[in-house]
Parts: C-alpha cells; structure tokens; sequence
C-alpha cells in the first residue's frame, strides 16, 4: 500500500510515548466508573413487616401478599430491568400469590435459575430442599419464582427480568 492510505494506516505510529501517556491520563477518570453495575441503578431495601403489600412488582401491577414479612428487594436498572425479592408469608398466601405471579401451580424441586446479583447474603445459596418452582415468559417479561414451604409458613425468592 502507498500514498494517502499509507499514511492513514500509519498515523497513531506518530504518537510518541508522552502523547499516550497524556490520552490515558485524560481517559482514566471517564473509564474508571465503567462497569456495568456503576452505570445503572442499584437499589437495595428492606420492608418494614406489614407493609409488604406496598410492594409492587416492576413492569406489573401485582403486589405482594399483606401477610408478607421480612421483605428484602434487589432493583438493578441499566439496558434492562432486573428486581430480586424474598419475603416469607404464610403457605397459603404464599402459594396463592405465586400462582397468580407463575399462572399455574408450582412444581417440586422445578428451578427457574434464579442466581442472584453479588453481595445479597438474603439469597439461597442452593436451590432450597423440599423448593417448589415456577417460572413465567411473556413479551419482554420473564419472571421465575422459588417457594419453599417450611410448616405453616414458607419463603418466596423471586427475579423478575424486563429486556429493554
């Protein structure tokens, strides 16, 4: 190759080391804040008991049951939209609500994948034994859902994903 593509080609070659060093000097702060979790929005809470209905599940209109207790929630905002919850209800709120949630009844030891973001200590870190599960598709929604029932009671774990 010669003439003008040449030197296109061969430009950058004409940066000696200080102008490089000057450029990276310049881009570092811009490049420091770039991992994915710094440019969303994370967002983690914990529910007052009682309250639990005051929970809305993104991109919905559902609410948790009122028996909730002990409610933790995970928002991550970026491109796409991603909410974690836990909360423990008695076992008949809890599976009424997760067959509204699911559409049809959950299934034993079914395991939507639900792997949660780093750093929540409030998520099973294996599929719970005795899990009842379920999951969702629909449009740009995908909700998948873990019951564990523990006697009366039992502990919901749920991720809802909108794709932008």
């Amino acid at each position: 190759m010669g003439g003008r593509y040449a030197r296109i080609l061969t430009a950058p070659r004409r940066m000696r080391g200080s102008a490089w060093y000057l450029l990276g000097l310049a881009a570092a702060p811009i490049l420091s804040g770039c991992g994915f979790a710094s440019l969303g929005e994370d967002e983690q809470r914990q529910v007052a008991d009682g309250r639990g209905a005051e929970v809305r599940l993104i991109g919905t209109e559902v609410r948790l049951p009122s028996s909730a207790t002990e409610v933790r929630l995970f928002d991550r905002r970026f491109q796409d939209s991603l909410q974690w919850v836990r909360f423990e209800a008695p076992l008949a709120d809890a599976r009424r609500f997760a067959e509204a949630v699911i559409g049809r009844p959950l299934v034993l030891g079914e395991d939507p994948g639900l792997a949660p973001p780093e750093g929540i200590d409030w998520w099973f870190a294996a599929y719970p034994i005795g899990g009842e599960g379920g999951s969702r598709s629909e449009s740009r929604t995908t909700i998948g859902l873990v019951l564990q029932p523990r006697g009366a009671l039992a502990t919901v774990w749920m991720r809802t994903v909108i794709v932008s």
